[in-house]
């Protein structure tokens, strides 16, 4: 009967901590997206960047913007086409970096990396930099 009693104290107590794990996965807006041309397809705006303090709301406007045909706008930056490459650096499973180009010059590149995308969320990390190079986009509605 102890055995019982304790069997089931043991099946409960996986049960609710089952149902936790579940609670803490995103949803929704906060849900990883794979990282495609079709999820950064838009307009984006940079809210905060990353600083040795942490990250800290951006003081300048900078808006960008990716289109489905490999078109990028930015006012603040000189690039005007893009692409997205899956490369293995130093992670065997691959990182997504976007690379930005001037159809000109194809000698003028930006390497980013991006660390997150979500439904409103993007984070590019600048391939060319050390420390502290992210930059934290939102998705303009």
């Amino acid at each position: 009967m102890k055995n019982a009693v304790l069997l089931m104290a043991v099946a409960m107590t996986l049960t609710f901590i089952a149902c936790k794990k579940d609670k803490n996965k995103p949803s929704g807006d906060y849900a990883s997206q794979p990282k495609t041309i079709a999820n950064i397809r838009g307009e984006w705006k940079a809210v905060s960047s990353l600083t040795g303090n942490g990250w800290i709301p951006t003081t300048e406007k900078i808006n960008i913007s990716f289109s489905s045909d490999g078109l990028f706008v930015s006012e603040k930056m000189i690039y005007d086409t893009y692409k997205l490459e899956i490369v293995t650096y130093s992670n065997p499973a691959g990182d997504t970096v976007l690379t930005l180009s001037k159809a000109t010059q194809q000698d003028q590149t930006g390497v980013f990396f991006i660390n997150r995308l979500t439904k409103d969320t993007l984070v590019l990390t600048s391939g060319y930099c050390l420390n502290f190079c992210s930059v934290k986009y939102s998705r303009v509605k």
